[in-house]
């Protein structure tokens, strides 16, 4: 498992965000099972690398399908999943009983899957998350311990900024 820097659901898979992305991701209270139905729209701008945790995938199964169908050739979903559902106290998930969501996807039809469940094969994967045509998705396996919470900016005004600079910067290099 690899060990983020918090344990809170958002929190958590932040930490791990920052090991997997290049620049600052675009943060959005999420409405549940909608991360990957949005990043699918969002990747027809130029947002490529969309985030979401093993609870909220579970219940949106059917956007891997969508994707799939739609095969996106620049889409890459990364499922941060640390087998429980920590919007609702923390309930061990599906994916703690052996449901393997890199599995789902392939069988749905995603070019390229895998469960990454310790920090060196991260560094096998980051590379290809960035470059392999999609639409893949890169199961994250994460340690659900209880660390020292670190909560992301709620600034509004902040978020869309640095998101648009995210987006200018991806569209003009």
């Amino acid at each position: 498992m690899i060990r983020t820097y918090a344990s809170s659901s958002f929190a958590g898979k932040t930490a791990c965000i920052r090991r997997v992305a290049t620049s600052k991701p675009f943060r959005r209270s999420s409405a549940m099972a909608c991360r990957t139905s949005r990043g699918i729209s969002l990747r027809l701008n130029v947002v490529r690398s969309q985030f979401t945790g093993d609870g909220e995938m579970l219940m949106g199964l059917g956007a891997l399908a969508t994707v799939a169908v739609k095969r996106p050739h620049n889409f890459a979903l990364v499922v941060i999943d640390n087998e429980h559902y920590g919007e609702t106290g923390m309930q061990r998930s599906h994916t703690g009983a052996g449901v393997d969501l890199a599995g789902i996807a392939l069988g749905c039809g995603f070019r390229w899957t895998a469960t990454v469940r310790r920090a060196g094969e991260l560094e096998e994967v980051v590379p290809i998350l960035h470059t392999a045509e999609g639409p893949i998705v890169v199961v994250l396996k994460v340690s659900s311990d209880r660390d020292p919470l670190v909560l992301p900016p709620w600034d509004g005004a902040l978020l869309k900024s640095r998101f648009r600079q995210a987006l200018l910067k991806t569209s003009l290099g």
